[in-house]
């Protein structure tokens, strides 16, 4: 459930800036994009108002064709859900899934509650003998409120705001504005006057906002072959809907939502092992360097930060990645290049990515051992005989075990640069395989201890039945 409606850029721990030019640099290793939903999803309960047997704001005749309330905006409900649920984060409820029910006020209400949604939106369409026109957006008159930021009214009207804005913007949809109306016969816990509409009411009394959108007028053939006389009418409503919520509530939207490896990604971003950058973008073909694979396996342990020094000459402890290359290395995960370099903003290749991991196995004390099958596994198909000679143990080593299960949509191939998605598969796959085997290596077999040497030789001459002659061993007769 969202606390806030405005995205965050927060520094990283250990994050810097560059000092030569005095510009941030955006790498995600440095800074994290947080999510005003940090703790969960952003969640929405829509609510096709009606449906069942009742036609609620009316039924009209159009063209010999009999236009349902009900029905139309069960219509705009499930295409505002589709569009919703492209965004990263976002989780869409319904309290109808058809036209078949029509839920009391009461049970509108606590799906909001069941399902810890951040807003309930109740979707209508107005009427009134034909000689109205326009949008308006009912909301609680805010004469009481349980919240602890006392913020219900100023959501509720904020959600309302933008929603009447791009109804009009986009479409051309009259803001007829807030409506806001008391109840004379019910009363809130502080005896003032409640909300009249059941809707928001009930939202107050659960403290979620909860606004009922009339998004025109059914009855009024100008708004009628405006905004309802089609589906792609129909679905221009929702897509309104929709962008204002995008942009009151700061959602983003998922670039990569046809990607192959969209599953991993997903799944590394909940674990926050990789997240996005500060414009929102995650970049799932973007290549990874060698410092960040390092910081990101840090990250997957949560190793915390050491006193070590990293003895490379291009890692300066001023460096953000300082303290991740040095506890790579005291562990003898990495160990540079023979010039003395590590190399930090070089991309990593899928070999050498294939070494980090394996030696990051073996420093948490799993088997690393390239079993027979693995030593074998060279066909083409697994890229494992195209790998460079020191590369290709911890290849075979990390086909066989799991751990490229998915990385590539065909053969692998080692010499190519890891990219993030890629690196999202190799954290995920590794989770699995840790999951899966005890963290204990077996120990080597002891050495078979020599025979000891003899004392003493018999004769070789000797003819049974003579006298047994003993000669010291290391002796000639």
């Amino acid at each position: 459930m969202i606390l806030c409606a405005a995205a965050l850029l927060s520094l990283a721990s250990g994050a810097l800036a560059d000092e030569e030019s005095g510009s941030v640099d955006e790498l995600e290793s440095q800074y994290v994009y947080t999510d005003p939903w940090a703790d969960g999803y952003f969640i929405v309960t829509l609510d096709p108002g009606h449906g069942g047997k009742t036609t609620g704001g009316g039924a009209s005749w159009y063209g010999g064709k009999y236009y349902e309330e009900g029905k139309l905006v069960m219509k705009i409900a499930d295409y505002l859900k589709e569009e919703l649920e492209q965004y990263w984060h976002v989780k869409v409820y319904m309290t109808r899934e058809d036209n078949s029910t029509a839920p009391e006020l009461i049970e509108r209400v606590q799906k909001g509650v069941e399902t810890d949604s951040d807003l309930v939106l109740s979707l209508h369409l107005n009427g009134l003998n034909g000689k109205k026109q326009g949008a308006c957006v009912l909301v609680t008159g805010g004469k009481y409120d349980p919240t602890p930021n006392k913020n219900l009214k100023s959501t509720e009207e904020g959600v309302g705001r933008a929603i009447l804005k791009e109804l009009h913007d986009q479409i051309g949809i009259k803001n007829n504005g807030f409506l806001y109306r008391d109840s004379t016969e019910t009363r809130y816990p502080n005896n003032k006057w409640a909300d009249y509409y059941g809707i928001i009411r009930g939202g107050v009394l659960n403290g979620i906002p909860s606004i009922l959108v009339e998004h025109c007028y059914l009855d009024n053939k100008k708004d009628f072959e405006l905004t309802l006389n089609s589906e792609a009418k129909l679905k221009a409503l929702a897509k309104a809907d929709a962008d204002a919520l995008v942009k009151y509530y700061g959602l983003r939207k998922d670039e990569y939502g046809s990607h192959r490896l969209k599953d991993y990604i997903d799944y590394a971003r909940e674990k926050a092992w990789l997240q996005g950058y500060s414009n929102g973008d995650f970049r799932p073909d973007s290549e990874v360097t060698r410092a960040t694979m390092v910081s990101l396996l840090r990250r997957f342990g949560d190793v915390p930060a050491g006193d070590g020094k990293a003895e490379f000459s291009d890692v300066p402890e001023s460096k953000w990645y300082h303290d991740d290359v040095s506890w790579a290395a005291s562990l003898g995960i990495v160990k540079g290049y023979s010039s003395g370099e590590f190399k930090p903003d070089s991309d990593i290749t899928t070999e050498q990515a294939a070494v980090i991991v394996r030696e990051y196995l073996y420093s948490a004390g799993y088997d690393t051992t390239v079993t027979k099958a693995a030593a074998e596994n060279t066909k083409a198909d697994t890229g494992v005989e195209y790998a460079s000679a020191w590369a290709r143990e911890a290849m075979a080593f990390c086909i066989d075990a799991g751990l490229f299960k998915d990385y590539s949509a065909g053969a692998l191939d080692p010499g190519s640069d890891a990219t993030r998605a890629q690196v999202c598969v190799i954290l995920k796959n590794l989770e699995d395989y840790i999951a899966n085997r005890a963290s204990v290596r077996p120990e080597p077999e002891p050495e078979p201890e020599p025979e000891p040497e003899p004392s003493f030789r018999i004769d070789p001459n000797y003819i049974p039945g003579d006298e047994i002659i003993v000669i010291p061993w290391g002796t000639t007769k």
